[in-house]
């Protein structure tokens, strides 16, 4: 895949790192983002409420641990061929009590059973039709929100730029994350969903808008999503020996997001794999 030179770039594609959890939109609107690609020389316009690229999760027994606070080479946007962002894990998602906006009491169970049930075909129905029978987030229910605790631990994504080649490859290092009660490493590659709403992979697949699926296996060795509105497209490469997951998943002005996320085993201590964005039609063209 090509991608334009720096003289080209300027008035083309940017990437931007950031202190901040910028854009703060929807849901993730606290979590840090990763590296943001952007055409408009400032805030990212093809994010939406995704995290960007190279973003850790953590799953330990109780929680989901995001990142809330980092430390970044640069700020804003990014000119040199190489940059990092060091995410520390602050974040859980849990319900709020609307009456004293303190966490819920056992809180914990619902977000672990709701988070494990999503990842099936089967879980995501069941957990659709006993939503759309509750009343909305704006009425009884305690409200999912995310809280600020003691960090996990932090993690370190280093971002390596071939712009003749057109590639970022990202290395993530999880040498410093707590690893007591550690199950599963998830790392994010997304941006947004209205945007980016055709999925392909090097298996074949061709998928539009809600056939993508929210959470579903990808078997191949690479994954794109595409947006022929913005004549745009990312793709990811799948680690050998990486479970990987495409997902897209559009839920009132709340949640918008598409991308392919990695599933590591809590022992893994470092990964590595490439990203391009640009026109081309496919990995390596």
């Amino acid at each position: 895949m090509k991608m334009a030179r720096e003289t080209e770039l300027d008035s083309v594609l940017f990437f931007y790192l950031s202190n901040n959890p910028q854009p703060h939109l929807g849901k993730s609107a606290h979590v840090q983002k990763g590296l943001l690609p952007t055409r408009n020389g400032h805030l990212s316009n093809l994010c939406e409420e995704g995290v960007g690229f190279g973003v850790p999760i953590l799953q330990y027994r109780r929680d989901f641990y995001f990142p809330g606070t980092s430390v970044v080479s640069t700020e804003g946007r990014i000119r040199s061929d190489s940059a990092w962002k060091e995410f520390t894990m602050n974040l859980i998602d849990r319900r709020q009590k609307k009456e004293s906006n303190t966490i819920g009491s056992f809180s914990w169970v619902w977000q672990r059973m709701y988070n494990r049930a999503y990842k099936s075909l089967r879980g995501r129905r069941i957990i659709q039709s006993i939503t759309s029978r509750l009343p909305s987030e704006s009425s009884s229910r305690d409200p999912s929100v995310f809280f600020r605790v003691k960090s996990r631990g932090s993690v370190l994504s280093s971002y390596y730029f071939d712009m003749e080649r057109g590639i970022i490859t990202v290395t993530m290092d999880f040498s410093r994350i707590h690893t007591s009660g550690l199950q599963h490493i998830y790392v994010s590659n997304e941006l947004g969903g209205r945007i980016f709403d055709f999925y392909s992979d090097s298996s074949g697949i061709n998928l539009q808008g809600d056939e993508i699926g929210e959470w579903d296996r990808i078997h191949a060795t690479w994954a794109a999503f595409h947006s022929s509105a913005m004549n745009l497209r990312f793709c990811v490469e799948t680690p050998r020996g990486v479970e990987a997951f495409r997902g897209r998943e559009i839920i009132g002005l709340d949640i918008c997001w598409s991308g392919v996320i990695f599933m590591l085993s809590p022992s893994c201590k470092r990964l590595s794999y490439r990203i391009a964005v640009g026109p081309s039609k496919d990995w390596g063209d």
